[in-house]
């Protein structure tokens, strides 16, 4: 394998699992208001709710966004939008039936890992996987993808958390509609309900209309604001250290 891309793999896992655990309560509360919900966690672990499925499924998933990107832009001529598309589709695609089950968790603290993933038993692969499939498809486009247009890629730490903060405003905006259906999809799956992505999508635009498709987006906004941007600009930094 390629340095780079190696490097690419060790040092994007590293900055994710850093970005995700230092964000794990803003997504809990942010999935319980896209889904209506009052999160009312009885103890302050609630708010790390199945935050060990959570981490040590982030890096993998960072190993595959990063890797692919990294790849793609190495020995391809594509866009960098679409290397991102490509690579956060791949990295969603992969964490979406997994995360399901500490989604249920977040929405409903009783629950265990042995009930959730009991509850994911025989539901479809792929209906689990094309809302967080596409959410990161759409996001890492315009992370991943616009920070590669930035022609000076030796900045410093700030430098490269303002840039991916900056992205991060339109990158929330587009991939919004998909997180909320996957936090409605979830809800479903408590309520023992059809989970076909189509079926969830259609039922929030009949009670909501399109504003419902951009339910709690401030809290996405923060999530994803401290998150990704964080995760960028430490990644950047490593990748400059070990180079």
């Amino acid at each position: 394998m390629d340095k780079q891309v190696y490097q690419s793999t060790i040092l994007g896992s590293v900055s994710g699992a850093i970005g995700y655990i230092c964000t794990l309560p803003l997504d809990a509360i942010k999935q319980n208001i896209q889904v209506g919900k009052k999160f009312e966690p009885s103890a302050f672990i609630h708010y790390f709710k199945g935050g060990i499925l959570g981490v040590t499924s982030i890096i993998p998933q960072m190993a595959i966004k990063f890797t692919a990107n990294s790849y793609l832009q190495k020995n391809h001529s594509f866009h960098p939008m679409l290397n991102g598309f490509v690579a956060g589709f791949l990295d969603g695609a992969f964490l979406g039936p997994v995360l399901a089950a500490q989604s249920l968790q977040q929405m409903d603290t009783r629950l265990g890992y042995r009930e959730s993933f009991q509850m994911l038993h025989k539901q479809s692969l792929f209906q689990l996987s094309i809302p967080m499939a596409t959410r990161n498809a759409c996001y890492t486009a315009v992370l991943l993808g616009g920070y590669r247009m930035i022609p000076d890629k030796k900045n410093t730490f700030l430098e490269n958390l303002f840039y991916a903060s900056l992205l991060n405003v339109p990158g929330t905006l587009l991939c919004s509609p998909a997180d909320v259906i996957r936090a409605k999809q979830n809800e479903f799956l408590l309520q023992k309900k059809p989970i076909n992505v189509w079926h969830v999508a259609k039922e929030i635009y009949v009670q909501q209309g399109l504003s419902g498709f951009f339910r709690g987006y401030p809290m996405l906004y923060i999530n994803f604001a401290i998150r990704f941007p964080f995760t960028l600009a430490i990644f950047q930094s490593l990748m400059k250290q070990f180079s």
